[in-house]
This record gives structure tokens, C-alpha cells and sequence, in this order.
């Protein structure tokens, strides 16, 4: 449930719409219902999610926003903090495998569009890098709001 809900509060799917808009991207109807465009989708999404939630962590743990699924995860498992940690990251790191081997599963199946593919998952990519140069440069999750 949380993870869900995770992803439609991010403003990934916002920022994903817009690669369309400024890239002039049409895709096909066939290739934007395929089970292999929207599993990249989400993992553009969980990626940036669950990386904020690492990050994140300690700014939403002093101000007791259980929001965060490092936090969940603590309480829905009973373990450390720090075991909690690593699972998140592991999940990031599989998600990341999947983002990155994505690219070829839409080029097989739909080869016409190899430029525009090859364009989308680069903007997806910087999406992803961006958002994890921000977290580390913002003052954000420096310190507790009070």
C-alpha cells in the first residue's frame, strides 16, 4: 500500500510527462500499454522514491514522519534501523538492474523507435541522477524543520 501510494505523491509521473513535451515524443499506444513500458516507468519512479526515503531518513525520523519506507519496513519487520537500511538499498539496487536492462527489452520489442527509446531512457536516467545529486546538495534533509 505505502509503495503505491509512494509513487503517485513523488511528482515522478509529472516530470515523466514532461519528457514527452519537451522531447516531442509520440509513442505508439501499443508500446505505451506494454507491460515493459510501464514496469520502466515505475522503476524510474521506485528508484527516485526509495533513494529519497534513504536519504530522507534522518530529517523524517527526528520529525517523526513515519512516511518513509526505511521506517515501514523497521516496524513492519522488527529489525534495526540499519537492517532496515539495507533492504531499502538493496531493493534500489534491483530496481536499478531492472531500469538498466530495460532499455533492451523495449528495443526488441518494438526496434522502429531505436532513436526515440534511446533518447526516453536517457532522460530517464537523468532524471533519476538528478534527483540523487539534489538530495545530497540540498539543506533539505540536513536537519530536523522545526
Amino acid at each position: 500500500m505505502y509503495i503505491e501510494k509512494r509513487r503517485l505523491s513523488s511528482g515522478m509521473l509529472i516530470g515523466i510527462d514532461f519528457i514527452d513535451l519537451v522531447e516531442r515524443m509520440d509513442f505508439p499506444q501499443a508500446m505505451c500499454s506494454s507491460d515493459v513500458f510501464r514496469v520502466f516507468l515505475r522503476a524510474t519512479n521506485n528508484i527516485v522514491c526509495w533513494s529519497n526515503d534513504i536519504v530522507s531518513l534522518r530529517k523524517e525520523f527526528e520529525n517523526n514522519d513515519v512516511n518513509n519506507l526505511v521506517l515501514i519496513i523497521q516496524h513492519t519487520s522488527h529489525c534495526t534501523l540499519q537492517d532496515a537500511v539495507s533492504i531499502v538499498r538493496d531493493l534500489v539496487r534491483a530496481e536499478t538492474e531492472l531500469f538498466m536492462n530495460i532499455e533492451r527489452d523495449l528495443l526488441r520489442e518494438f526496434p522502429t523507435y531505436e532513436q526515440e527509446i534511446h533518447l526516453y531512457t536517457m532522460a530517464h536516467r537523468a532524471m533519476v541522477r538528478g534527483n540523487l545529486d539534489w538530495s545530497y546538495e540540498t539543506s533539505r534533509y540536513g536537519q530536523a524543520e522545526t
